[in-house]
């Protein structure tokens, strides 16, 4: 865009013009610094898958883990003007079909730097299966997976593991949640299934519809699902995890919140309630509204200021974002 400098400066006055500084020599304006330009960005993984249901040797009706949530990443990072650099937002984890295992979500990228996925939740009655899948969050282990047997939270700033599920006669069936962004996934407990960890608050400010983001909440785990007793299915974690199934009284699984990072609530006896996919991850900036910036046509994205700052909510896509 073109330079608007002061009309009557004085000597040594500043002025930001597309995000570089001049100076005013008495004479005429001396760029004054080319450096790094800083930005906030906020990273989330796409969310874990639930885990299938199952039933043991015994015909014994068994839950599936909850998924886990993607990795909440949130930093401040150094820019060059000019310069492209590439962008991608994580899709949720899937389910496959019952018996195989479930995909992991997908990473979500800006430069050098990204959020992993969650990992898929455990299977019941498949001893391969059965401990939830490590990621961004750990998924949530299946009925009678064992203690200390959550999916392992991997690389990223913030995630955690998800619920062991305990094997005592007492806790019958049900399966764990996936681990959040800010605490870890509830193991199974007194015929209940585990809650999905919960997730963590981001400083950049959601401004896309799709969808508000718990107030600005993201990456909580998928509950685990729950038998045809008392108990009941493990809720999802706040920012985005989906609740797992419950047989009695029927209720479906739900899958984490679209652009959250959520994981996918955990489904019960096979294809009779299956899990639900991970909710895709989403990519932000926060920055000085004196730089410009071009993004590339392969992203949805939305745009707003607040005060002084330029916020960029992308969700969706591979492509490129340009400061200038």
């Amino acid at each position: 865009m073109p330079f608007s400098f002061p009309s009557s400066p004085t000597t040594n006055q500043l002025s930001r013009q597309n995000g570089r500084i001049y100076s005013w020599n008495g004479y005429s304006w001396d760029l004054l610094s080319d450096s790094l330009q800083t930005i906030k960005v906020l990273l989330v993984g796409g969310g874990g898958p639930g885990g299938y249901g199952g039933t043991n040797s015994g015909n014994v009706e068994l839950g599936g883990g909850g998924g886990g949530a993607g990795a909440f990443v949130e930093l401040e990072v150094g820019v060059s003007l000019d310069t492209p650099y590439n962008i991608t937002v994580g899709a949720g984890g899937a389910i496959n079909s019952t018996g195989s295992p479930s995909n992991s979500g997908g990473f979500s990228l800006f430069h050098i730097y990204y959020a992993i996925g969650g990992g898929s939740g455990g299977t019941g009655g498949t001893p391969a299966l059965k401990v939830g899948k490590d990621g961004g969050s750990g998924g949530g282990s299946a009925s009678h997976a064992g203690t200390g047997l959550g999916g392992k939270a991997l690389a990223g700033l913030y995630g955690n593991n998800g619920g062991s599920s305990l094997t005592s006669s007492s806790f019958l069936n049900a399966a764990s949640g996936g681990g959040g962004a800010n605490t870890a996934g509830n193991s199974n407990s007194n015929n209940n299934a585990g809650s999905g960890g919960n997730g963590r608050t981001s400083s950049i400010p959601n401004t896309s519809a799709n969808p508000p983001a718990n107030n600005n909440t993201f990456c909580g785990g998928g509950g685990g699902g729950a038998p045809s007793v008392s108990g009941s299915s493990g809720s999802g974690g706040t920012g985005g995890g989906g609740t797992g199934a419950v047989n009695s009284p029927s209720r479906s699984s739900t899958a984490g919140s679209t652009n959250t990072g959520g994981g996918g609530g955990g489904g019960y006896n096979g294809n009779v309630l299956v899990p639900s996919n991970g909710g895709s991850g989403r990519v932000g900036f926060r920055f000085s509204s004196t730089l410009n910036y071009t993004i590339g046509v392969g992203l949805t994205y939305t745009a707003s200021t607040s005060g002084n700052e330029t916020i960029i909510d992308i969700t969706a896509g591979t492509d490129t974002i340009t400061f200038s």
